[in-house]
């Protein structure tokens, strides 16, 4: 099986659907609805992709992706925004994300790019 997913957004039904679309690709997927629980998670599994929202209670995703490289993930980290604006790209990617995804997701682009990033399941 290809590396794992890990998934931090506060939204609860977008984490369901995302874990169980990704789930259905046979792709492992360990889910946290904040920030902090979400580099427990990391630090636990090692994953392949780190998909991160960006605005959340407490730590936000912009924050998050900061300390996950100062903490030595090497991981691709995937910034999911609803947000539009240029400067959260720039912050995203000045803080070390690998790229940017727009909310809301389309399932079937979301499954085949995490694919891409992590290999076949």
């Amino acid at each position: 099986m290809a590396g794992s997913v890990v998934f931090i957004d506060d939204d609860a039904f977008v984490t369901k659907v995302v874990s169980l679309t990704l789930a259905a690709h046979g792709i492992e997927v360990h889910s946290a609805d904040n920030a902090a629980d979400g580099h427990r998670l990391v630090a636990k599994y090692a994953p392949a992709l780190v998909i991160v929202d960006v605005v959340m209670p407490g730590e936000d995703g912009i924050t998050a992706v900061k300390r996950m490289r100062a903490d030595g993930v090497t991981a691709p980290i995937i910034v999911a925004t609803a947000l539009a604006d240029d400067s959260t790209a720039a912050a995203a990617v000045a803080a070390g994300a690998t790229s940017l995804m727009h909310k809301p997701f389309d399932l079937p682009t979301l499954a085949q790019q995490v694919q891409d990033i992590i290999g076949p399941s």
